[in-house]
């Protein structure tokens, strides 16, 4: 394993967002509001990205990775020049708190959700507001997630009411609309003090979605039993819906712990996702065969490549090599997907690592 350490610092605190470039470079966001650029290979700090008043939730990456966006608790996106480190804009409009941001893949416009219920449309460097979507009826507790089709004329949108949308946000108009937490999780309403960030991505071939919803009790203590009703143990939590019809299958009834993250390869032949036991899985899309599996508490729970705490972001290279996951531990680590090894970890010199007793995560 390659530990680097960044000679400039890491996160100061946990970490709620990662992407990667094109050109083999790491995003990373949260608690400390700084977006940062890492070299994937090496771990080493590149540039920082500054102006959030509070925890960096979400991050987006321009499919030419020229452009990262960054959404935050402070209810306001920045734009900036990966290259250079410029900031390109400030999109303000939200009133509460930034919970996902997505671009198109031509990289003309993004998209923005928010606890404030709306999905707001912005054009792309420049940063004006085009388009605001909101559905009194359908976005009670805000939105999870968003996330564009290939085709940038499809939007798709978790909101926390239970609903998966698809919508053709030129016109404004809703095309599918559909009760996926019924199949994924029973019926069961988030608030937004209860909710996190649900992660949402659309297959290449702009068929399909891939859902899951998370939530967050930061009080210690908290018993996790207490939300089983919304994520029984034996369900996979993972959603794999058609934008044409809405049709929601379960990935898997077999998943341990409550997922966190689920993301498709490019290629549309494996989802990988992470859970609650700190673990990387990688999925046949098409059978819902379990493939893979590494850093989960266990046997390697000791290993200095598992994570210590909550995974709350992850992301894949676009070749498909490297996995890449951000954690309540405030690290962000690079996996080769192949072997499971970890190649880099980035984190603070100041900050350790802390081992979980009895089994469970520990959270800062």
């Amino acid at each position: 394993m390659n530990d680097n350490i960044p000679p400039f610092g890491g996160h100061k605190g946990r970490i709620f967002a990662v992407g990667v470039t094109a050109d083999g470079n790491v995003v990373s966001g949260g608690d400390d509001g700084i977006v940062r650029l890492w070299d994937l290979r090496t771990g080493r700090l590149k540039r920082t990205f500054r102006g959030h008043d509070g925890a960096v939730t979400c991050l987006a990456l321009a499919p030419d990775g020229d452009i990262v966006l960054a959404g935050s608790d402070d209810r306001r996106i920045s734009v900036w020049d990966v290259q250079s480190g410029q900031a390109l804009a400030v999109l303000s409009g939200h009133s509460s708190g930034v919970t996902s941001v997505a671009i198109s893949s031509d990289g003309s416009h993004a998209a923005s959700a928010s606890f404030d219920g709306t999905i707001r449309i912005w054009s792309l460097p420049a940063g004006e507001e085009e388009a605001v979507l909101t559905q009194e009826t359908s976005f009670r507790g805000g939105i999870g997630a968003v996330a564009f089709a290939p085709d940038d004329c499809r939007l798709v949108a978790m909101p926390f009411d239970g609903t998966g949308q698809v919508w053709d946000w030129r016109a404004g108009r809703q095309l599918v609309r559909f009760a996926a937490a019924t199949i994924m999780f029973g019926n069961f309403i988030l608030q937004p003090d209860q909710a996190l960030i649900g992660t949402l991505a659309v297959t290449s071939d702009g068929k399909q979605a891939v859902a899951c919803e998370i939530t967050q009790f930061d009080e210690p203590g908290q018993d996790a039993d207490a939300v089983d009703c919304f994520f029984p143990r034996k369900s996979g939590a993972v959603g794999i819906f058609s934008l044409e019809t809405g049709v929601l299958d379960v990935l898997s009834e077999d998943i341990p712990g409550r997922v966190v993250a689920a993301v498709p390869t490019v290629d549309g032949e494996h989802i990988i996702t992470a859970d609650s036991q700190l673990a990387i899985r990688i999925w046949n899309r098409r059978t819902g065969q379990l493939e893979a599996t590494f850093g989960e508490i266990g046997s390697l729970r000791e290993a200095a490549n598992c994570h210590r705490a909550y995974i709350n972001a992850l992301a894949v290279t676009v070749g498909g090599q490297y996995i890449v996951t951000g954690s309540d531990d405030g690290t962000v680590r690079v996996w080769e997907r192949a072997t499971g090894e970890v190649k880099v970890v980035i984190r603070r010199p100041e900050w350790p690592e802390l081992v979980a007793p009895a089994g469970e995560p520990v959270r800062h």
